[in-house]
């Protein structure tokens, strides 16, 4: 059976995410049945399952620079809000494209579901038109 989180350890775990970037609490968090969905529209979208996928999509991110050359997150209310059963991240994303060097400053918002102590899934909102139009 899958451990189970206090509702303040999961969101710590989301704001590590997105104020030093480290996906080391979360990942450790997800139980197999996560599912990330990210828009399609995007390069990198698609949807993505378990604690596996999710690492590798932010690691494409963050750390292989497939897409941007700098990549930088920040809460945009400097907190992670609790809304029942969900946790709402409105974020603050700064990046550089890899292929043209352009700078793209946009507001995102990430909604994770949680139940029984857990990260059920995660979707990202995003203005796909600048991070597609800029990330090629």
């Amino acid at each position: 059976m899958p451990s189970t989180f206090t509702k303040p350890e999961l969101i710590d775990a989301v704001t590590e995410l997105f104020t030093a970037n480290d996906r080391t609490r979360i990942v450790s968090m997800l139980p197999d049945t996560f599912v990330l969905k990210i828009p399609e529209t995007l390069p990198y979208g698609g949807s993505f399952q378990g604690p596996g996928e999710f690492d590798h999509f932010f690691r494409r991110i963050y750390d292989d620079h497939d897409y941007w050359s700098s990549f930088h997150t920040e809460l945009a209310l400097g907190r992670v809000l609790d809304a029942g059963t969900h946790l709402v991240a409105p974020i603050r994303v700064t990046a550089r494209a890899k292929s043209s060097e352009a700078t793209v400053s946009v507001e995102n918002l990430w909604l994770f579901e949680i139940a029984d102590g857990n990260f059920v899934r995660a979707q990202l909102y995003a203005d796909t038109a600048a991070g597609r139009n800029i990330a090629g």
